[in-house]
C-alpha cells in the first residue's frame, strides 16, 4: 500500500533519528568536518562531510502550509557555505509548487527512489544465503577496512585512495548506536558491505555496498537477508529499504518481499 502525506513524513521523521546520530558521530569523530544536520519546516538537511550521499534534503514540503521562498533560499545557502551542492529527495505529497520553485533555481529531475518495505516473519531468522560467502559481522579492528570497502563501492571502484571526510561517513555508519555492521567475504576477501539501523521496532537497511569484482554473485541479496534477520532477532516488526527505482539494490530488496511503499523525486543541480 502506497503512504500517504501523514505516513511520508513519518518516515522522514524515523529517517531523521538515524541521520542526526550518524551525523552527530561524524562530528564527534572529526569536530573540523563541514557535516551539519538541521531541521526545517518539515523535514531535514543533511551533510555528510564529504559531499556525498548522504548531503541531501529530505521530507520537505510535507505541512499544511507550502515552503516559503526565505527557507529555500536560507537552507540552500547553508550549502553553498560549506561548498556543497545537496540532492533533494520530494515526496510525491510534497506541496506541489516546491518542485518548480527548486526547478527556477536550476534543480533538475535526477531519478526517482523508492522505499520499500514488508512486516517482519518468522521464517527470516533462517535465510537461505548465497553458497561461496561468508556473511558475519565485523570486529572492532576492522572498521577502517570495512569503511573503506564500503566507499570504494559506492564509487565502483576495486581501489583507490579514499579521501578521510569520506571514510568518517564509514566510520560513523559502523559505530551507529542503533547499527549492526556486516561484511560478505569471499576466498578470504572482503567482498561488500553493509548496516542494519534498528529502532522503533523497524529494522531500516541503511546503506550497503559491493566491490565491482565481487559483484553479481550473491553479495548484496546475502547482505538483505542477513540484515533481515539480525533486525529480527532484536524485535524489528517492520523491514525497510530505500534505493533507486531501477537498481540491482532495489530488485535485492523486492527478492525478499518487499514492496514499494514510497516513490520520491530525487533532484540535483546538473
Amino acid at each position: 500500500m502506497f503512504a500517504d502525506r501523514e505516513t511520508s513524513s513519518r518516515y522522514y521523521d524515523f529517517l531523521a533519528t538515524l541521520q542526526f546520530e550518524h551525523i552527530k558521530t561524524i562530528k564527534a569523530m572529526n569536530p573540523e568536518s563541514r557535516a551539519f544536520s538541521f531541521p526545517l519546516s518539515t523535514g531535514y538537511a543533511l551533510a555528510d562531510g564529504a559531499g556525498t550521499y548522504i548531503t541531501e534534503i529530505s521530507g520537505w514540503g510535507l505541512g499544511d502550509d507550502p515552503v516559503s521562498d526565505e527557507e529555500i533560499n536560507s537552507t540552500l545557502a547553508r550549502y553553498e557555505e560549506v561548498g556543497f551542492t545537496p540532492h533533494i529527495e520530494l515526496s510525491v505529497h510534497a506541496d506541489k509548487t516546491l518542485m518548480p520553485r527548486l526547478e527556477d533555481r536550476g534543480f533538475r529531475l535526477e531519478e526517482w527512489i523508492v522505499a520499500s518495505g514488508r512486516p517482519a516473519r518468522k521464517e527470516d531468522l533462517t535465510p537461505t544465503l548465497p553458497a561461496g560467502i561468508v556473511f558475519r559481522q565485523p570486529r572492532d579492528e576492522e572498521c577502517e577496512e570495512w569503511a573503506r570497502v564500503l566507499a570504494l563501492g559506492h564509487f565502483s571502484k576495486d581501489e583507490g585512495e579514499i579521501d578521510e571526510n569520506t571514510m568518517d561517513i564509514g566510520r560513523a555508519a559502523f559505530h551507529c548506536p542503533w547499527g549492526v555492521p556486516f561484511v560478505a567475504e569471499i576466498d578470504g576477501e572482503m567482498a561488500g558491505a553493509a548496516v542494519v539501523a534498528i529502532q522503533h521496532g523497524i529494522g531500516y537497511m541503511m546503506t550497503a555496498s559491493t566491490l565491482p569484482k565481487f559483484r553479481r554473485r550473491g553479495v548484496q541479496s546475502g547482505l538483505v537477508l542477513v540484515r533481515n534477520a539480525e533486525a529480527v532477532r532484536q524485535g524489528a516488526t517492520e523491514l525497510l529499504h530505500q534505493s533507486s527505482i531501477n537498481t540491482s539494490s532495489n530488485r535485492n530488496a523486492m527478492a525478499t518481499g518487499m514492496e514499494i511503499r514510497m516513490v520520491s523525486a530525487y533532484m540535483t543541480l546538473p
